[in-house]
């Protein structure tokens, strides 16, 4: 009897802390607090073929995008055969496929080299527990509930007068409070010249409002792609949308769309020289938010109790000057009170310094002369970093020095995809497959009836 209530125990603390884990999930891009990291524990730090690769599902076609994930479901984008745009729901037991929905497809397929490429998946889906969203290349947006359930459905460019190609720049789309906020770069035609914030109702797909993004400054520095994350700092003041530009940072009210601050680096006019790409990564627990600003080769760290108006350098809690160019596309992470950032030369080298302060604690190089794409993920007291050509990198983040764990190759390339963490699992998209990965000794009856 004492065997038997023993074991009763087991399976109800087995099933609190496995709905604890699911809770974390990887719910949009850059994880849980859009910083790039995780509470997650429990993780691998070694895998093949034989070891700790759960499953590998080749999937329809190829995408960059990171996988959105909430309990058992794990939500993907994709391109497909014939032009398809698909999203599917994967079930996080074995990768099967829970169901599958055409979004659209592309016309002239055969010929569109950014199809080949992949770029028509390249943002990442969202979910808030209930529903999932996602956003293709083509301009097309969808909602669905967890059971397949079509919710709505638009053609952005038609309906806004936009070209389709606004959309193949691969922004995810932030999702707070019931909205969708859809940051869309400049045209380099006369007919649509300005770069938009777009505000849709999460609920029904409605357009609530519309901005232009930094009006007040010169065409120079408003061309070329945007990205966007979210500050959700206390209070509703503190909470706003963040979109970065080639030449500036600003930050939005989530009602309206109203630009309450902006920074703009002092040196230099040119699109190629003040190329900002990467999401700036928040930290509402220190009050900050990160930014790369390559064409100074530096990280800032911008003061978001303070800032209003026009945020000049004498404004920041901090700058850094790196040694080398800093990586434009892969967004810096923010982990243990540390911030990360990627150099890219070769080989790149990854920068840790005191978030508090910008100090330098250490930098080394990466054992791989891959290119990388991919945002750090940070997890489990570690770093995972992934190369375009499939090199998983695996990093402490507690070691007082660059302290290289692990490298370990995938089969294929990757292109974007940052690496997923839920339920004690790395999640890993490369252009062709979605690997499974985590330690097989894990508790099996929990495995099997619980988190699968």
């Amino acid at each position: 009897m004492k065997k038997l209530a023993r074991c009763w125990m087991i399976f109800f603390l087995g099933l609190v802390f496995t709905i604890g884990l699911s809770a974390q999930g990887w719910m949009q891009w850059r994880g849980p607090a859009m910083n790039g990291s995780t509470t997650t524990t429990n993780l691998p730090i070694e895998w093949s073929e034989q070891t700790n690769i759960v499953w590998a599902v080749t999937m329809p076609g190829k995408s960059g995008s990171t996988p959105a994930i909430f309990n058992t479901n794990i939500f993907a984008v994709s391109q497909g055969s014939y032009g398809r745009l698909l999203l599917l729901n994967l079930a996080m037991k074995n990768g099967n496929v829970l169901w599958e929905k055409e979004i659209t497809r592309v016309e002239n397929w055969e010929s569109d080299s950014s199809f080949e490429k992949g770029f028509y998946s390249l943002s990442s889906p969202i979910t808030n527990a209930k529903n999932i969203w996602a956003l293709f290349g083509s301009g097309h947006i969808a909602a669905y509930d967890f059971a397949g359930n079509k919710l709505w459905k638009r053609d952005l460019p038609n309906e806004h007068g936009l070209t389709k190609s606004r959309f193949l720049n691969a922004v995810t789309p932030v999702f707070f409070a019931g909205r969708l906020y859809i940051p869309l770069p400049a045209e380099d035609s006369a007919s649509q010249p300005k770069p938009l914030l777009l505000c849709l109702d999460a609920k029904n797909g409605a357009t609530l409002w519309t901005q232009e993004w930094l009006a007040h400054a010169n065409e120079k520095q408003r061309c070329g792609p945007l990205s966007a994350s979210l500050y959700e700092g206390e209070g509703e003041q503190k909470k706003q949308l963040i979109v970065s530009g080639v030449s500036g940072i600003t930050g939005h009210c989530l009602e309206s769309g109203d630009e309450i601050w902006s920074y703009l680096p002092a040196n230099g006019q040119s699109a190629k020289q003040e190329l900002i790409l990467s999401a700036p990564v928040p930290a509402p627990d220190m009050g900050v938010l990160f930014a790369v600003i390559c064409s100074q080769k530096s990280l800032i760290a911008i003061d978001m109790n303070s800032a209003t108006g026009s945020v000049e350098e004498k404004d920041l809690v901090w700058i850094s000057q790196e040694q080398d160019a800093l990586n434009s596309v892969s967004s810096p992470l923010y982990y243990l009170g540390k911030i990360y950032v990627l150099e890219t030369d070769s080989p790149s080298s990854l920068v840790c310094r005191e978030a508090v302060n910008g100090k330098e604690l250490w930098r080394g190089r990466l054992s791989v002369r891959d290119r990388f794409s991919s945002s750090p993920t940070g997890a489990n007291d570690k770093i995972y970093c992934l190369s375009d050509e499939g090199h998983v990198l695996i990093i402490s983040a507690v070691a007082s020095q660059y302290e290289e764990i692990a490298s370990i190759k995938m089969d294929g390339q990757t292109f974007n995809s940052n690496i997923a963490v839920s339920n004690q699992r790395l999640f890993i998209r490369t252009l062709e497959k979605l690997y499974c990965v985590k330690k097989r000794q894990w508790i099996r009856f929990m495995d099997n009836e619980f988190l699968d």
